[in-house]
C-alpha cells in the first residue's frame, strides 16, 4: 500500500484501498469482515483496531472512515 499522510485531527479523506494478493484481488469478500489496523511509528502499540467497511466485496474495495481519537496524537 502507498504511503497515506495525515496531520492530527484530520478525519478526512476516509481511507480507501483494494485488497490484493500479486495485483489481483484476495478474493470475493461478501460475508467477511475486514479489520483496520494501525500503530505510531516504531511502536508495537495498536492506536486503531477497528472495522473497515467492504465497499465492493466482488472487488475487494475497503474504507476506514477515521474517528477523531485514531488522529488524536502525532
Amino acid at each position: 500500500m502507498p504511503s497515506f499522510f495525515l496531520k492530527v485531527n484530520d478525519t478526512k479523506p476516509s481511507l480507501q484501498a483494494t485488497l490484493t494478493v500479486g495485483g489481483a484481488p484476495i478474493g470475493n469478500l461478501t460475508g467477511a469482515t475486514v479489520r483496520f489496523r494501525m500503530r505510531a511509528w516504531e511502536s508495537n502499540a495498536l492506536k486503531v483496531d477497528e472495522v473497515a467497511t467492504i465497499v465492493d466485496a466482488a472487488a475487494c474495495t475497503v474504507r476506514y472512515d477515521w474517528q477523531p481519537a485514531d488522529v488524536d496524537t502525532a
